[in-house]
């Protein structure tokens, strides 16, 4: 078996570019294609660069392929498919196969993964954004991981300069197109001299682009990260006295950090070693990254010396953080600390972002005798960490309303965007202004006057049987001028908020109503009651009514009283009558297809008279409710216009989705989800190019197409 993932793809794209560079894309195209129905289809347990040998070539022939899905949906790179497993062949007797002497090493991971157990070199992982999989997969901060993204975005604007590339490394879609990028920048002497002036932190961000576009390409993220620690059982076995002078020359000759798994810094170590102690370091340069994890502290992919830490910054860092938890706080995060000291964390010791910083005090005496890590704060030993409750007191011992500047001048400590999810979750934490709360139970209504406010908003809801939010204000001023008197600063939707919580033991607040306790509004039924009041309706008093109550219009509840008769006329269904069997006669012998779009029915004058004059909206009141032969089916009613499909009742297919996924199948000229959208509107199906239900429409479609 050939090992090394990621290098072993390199090379093969190295030595596909020699062999066949004409037909190169293509080929990665067609590996991509196997390696993925590989793994899909269970033939072989991960991607095949990791068990690569004879035996696997073999095996991808046999069960890839040879397999009958996969001649059918690759057929048009069935040529590239075979070519690449002969090039596979022949880069493998290149390199040199060493499957006969690792044979037993490579059956026994492939039965243990495909048994189901982990495998210890490589996780599965999803196709996740760069910064989702710093946080998951490498273990950094969302801050790291917009610092790498902003680095990235250097590269790209470095690149543009010198024209390297044209468009963003990131927007890359296939490996080789990305590894033409990466290299062209690491082998630029300008790039690698501007990232040097960055203390190495844009190659330190290009590599880990690198790890993860690798990651996203084959599916599978390595264990064997530059950044990671040591293991006990790795520990290299070297005396104490090589172990002090490694750290004596990660102190003196690399106080910007050691480079892990950088070549010259490899060089320069060994060189200073030999010059400064006359004897030989007599390790491979692995073993040297080896050694140097365990002898020294590893900061955002670079080795520092251990000790060089304790300094009066860090003690200071240290005194601001045992001050925070004597005032109250119950966390400290490591962003905000990282934050207050930024500029001389990287001056005095080479720190860049908050995962440095947690490295260095993780490793202190102080830190490990006081405190231990949650997620990604510092909490005293003994407790944990609630910023909850902390946001909660300060909000409860406010009588005016705070704002974000307020709540962050008293928690330093505490990120923005956590305190401002904090407040969006906590119920009585109502938002009066843009971005400025207020404790709703801390608003005073006298005793007086809350009584006097409560049967104002009885009384009012008595009457209609809700009150429309729009108007508490004015009950509400009405009823407690004092009060309203307090409140003139605060806008209509902040006084309905604070009643909310006030007045929830007496009133129901829905979005836009506001009814007894116990009593909550039906607000399909309210259209339903609205509607069979009237013999005939216009869409402008529906709308009217709509902006009453605040709420959408609701018109399956409409129809259900009324029959549509234009676009902007409707009339209660008592007054409507049709001759059902007569009319269902007419349309089955005008329309025999199993299913009509409603905007291809024209032949109105040929139907039997009704009480109305037949257009398009009368058709489709009826097929919703009259109809004995048909059912219509539709994404949605439209305010104004009428669209939908005429479906026999004899027909297997139930609801639109089934209809919308039939028609496709059989339809040409459709690719994906959005030129799917487009047919349907085109074959007058829905109004717009838009369904929630699509993605499982067109799985349908291709199905059934599949069987045709």
């Amino acid at each position: 078996m050939l090992e090394g993932t990621s290098e072993l793809r390199d090379s093969f794209i190295q030595f596909l570019h020699k062999q066949t560079p004409d037909k190169e894309d293509k080929i990665l195209a067609a590996i991509k294609i196997i390696d993925e129905f590989a793994i899909a289809t269970k033939a072989l347990p991960c991607s095949f660069f990791d068990v690569l040998s004879k035996d696997t070539i073999s095996i991808l022939r046999k069960k890839v392929l040879n397999h009958k899905f996969f001649i059918v949906r690759h057929r048009r790179f069935q040529e590239y498919s075979v070519l690449a497993l002969s090039l596979l062949e022949e880069f493998i007797l290149n390199t040199g196969d060493t499957s006969v002497t690792n044979g037993s090493q490579q059956t026994e991971r492939y039965h243990t993964a495909e048994e189901g157990q982990v495998d210890n070199d490589n996780k599965q992982i999803k196709n996740i954004s760069f910064a989702d999989w710093i946080t998951q997969y490498e273990g950094l901060s969302p801050a790291t991981a917009r610092s790498y993204r902003s680095a990235l975005n250097t590269c790209d604007a470095y690149a543009f300069e010198s024209q390297l590339y044209s468009e963003s490394i990131t927007l890359c879609t296939t490996y080789n197109d990305f590894i033409i990028k990466y290299n062209a920048l690491m082998n630029d002497e300008g790039f690698l001299k501007l990232s040097e002036t960055k203390h190495n932190y844009l190659v330190a961000a290009l590599k880990k682009y690198h790890d993860y576009f690798y990651a996203m390409d084959t599916g599978f993220v390595s264990s064997v990260s530059p950044s990671r620690t040591v293991r006990p059982e790795e520990q290299p076995s070297v005396s104490d006295e090589v172990k002090n002078n490694c750290n004596s020359i990660l102190s003196q000759d690399f106080e910007d950090g050691y480079q892990i798994g950088d070549y010259m810094h490899q060089m320069r170590f060994l060189s200073c070693y030999e010059d400064t102690f006359g004897s030989e370091l007599d390790i491979t340069e692995d073993e040297l990254d080896r050694l140097l994890k365990f002898v020294g502290q590893i900061r955002d992919g670079r080795i520092f010396c251990k000790g060089n830490t304790d300094t009066p910054l860090l003690s200071s860092i240290f005194t601001d953080v045992e001050n925070a938890f004597e005032n109250g706080a119950s966390a400290v995060f490591f962003e905000c600390v990282y934050e207050s000291y930024a500029d001389s964390l990287i001056s005095a010791l080479n720190v860049y972002n908050a995962d440095a910083l947690r490295d260095i005090m993780k490793n202190d005496n102080r830190f490990q005798a006081d405190y231990h890590i949650e997620r990604s704060a510092i909490v005293k030993n003994g407790t944990s960490g609630d910023t909850t409750n902390e946001i909660r007191k300060i909000l409860q011992s406010s009588h005016t309303p705070l704002t974000f500047e307020d709540f962050k001048e008293r928690l330093w400590y505490v990120p923005m965007d956590r305190i401002k999810s904090e407040l969006a979750r906590l119920s009585e934490a109502v938002c009066v202004d843009r971005g400025t709360y207020l404790y709703a139970l801390n608003f005073y209504i006298s005793p007086d006057e809350k009584i006097a406010l409560i049967k104002a908003m009885r009384s009012a809801i008595y009457s209609n049987g809700y009150l429309v939010s729009k108007n508490l204000r004015e009950v509400f001023n009405n009823a407690c001028p004092s009060a309203a008197l307090d409140a003139e600063y605060l806008k209509d939707y902040a006084i309905r908020d604070i009643l909310k919580i006030i007045l929830q033991d007496e009133f129901d607040f829905s979005s836009s109503v506001i009814t007894e306790k116990g009593n909550p509004l039906d607000i399909g039924q309210l259209y339903r009651n609205y509607a069979a009041e009237h013999e005939q309706l216009t869409l402008r008093e529906i709308k009217e009514f709509q902006d009453s109550i605040g709420m959408p219009i609701y018109w399956g509840d409409i129809l259900k009283e009324m029959v549509r008769i234009s676009a902007t006329e409707l009339i209660r269904k008592d007054r409507v009558q049709f001759d059902v069997d007569a009319v269902d006669n007419a349309l089955e012998k005008m329309y025999p297809n199993e299913y009509t779009a409603l905007k291809d029915i024209t032949l109105f004058l040929s139907l039997p008279a009704a009480s109305v004059r037949w257009n398009g909206y009368v058709l489709e009141s009826y097929l919703r409710d009259y109809s004995k032969k048909f059912r219509l089916v539709q994404v949605s009613i439209s305010n104004d216009d009428y669209y939908g499909v005429m479906l026999k009742g004899t027909s297997g297919l139930e609801s639109y989705n089934d209809v919308a996924a039939d028609m496709l199948a059989k339809t040409e000229g459709w690719t994906d989800e959005k030129s799917a959208l487009r047919c349907l509107v085109d074959a007058k199906f829905q109004q717009r190019a838009k369904n929630s239900n699509i993605s499982a429409i067109v799985k349908a479609a291709r199905q059934k197409r599949a069987n045709i």
